[in-house]
């Protein structure tokens, strides 16, 4: 499983256009708060990512049997 770091994940969400730096910031935290903490910084920009329809994992290849 390949796992991303904050740094990349944010690079993604930016480079992709979805928020500015400080719109990014202020999602994340505001994700944060609105978990009650219960998420790492990381964790909150996956969510972030995912509403904003950015993928981060590449989809696999079709199993076939």
């Amino acid at each position: 499983m390949m796992t991303l770091t904050l740094a990349q994940i944010k690079e993604r969400i930016l480079h992709e256009g979805k928020a500015s730096e400080k719109e990014l910031e202020s999602k994340i935290k505001q994700k944060m708060e609105e978990l009650s903490g219960l998420i790492s910084e990381e964790g909150a920009a996956h969510i972030i990512a995912n509403e904003c329809g950015v993928q981060l994992i590449a989809a696999s290849p079709s199993f076939k049997v």
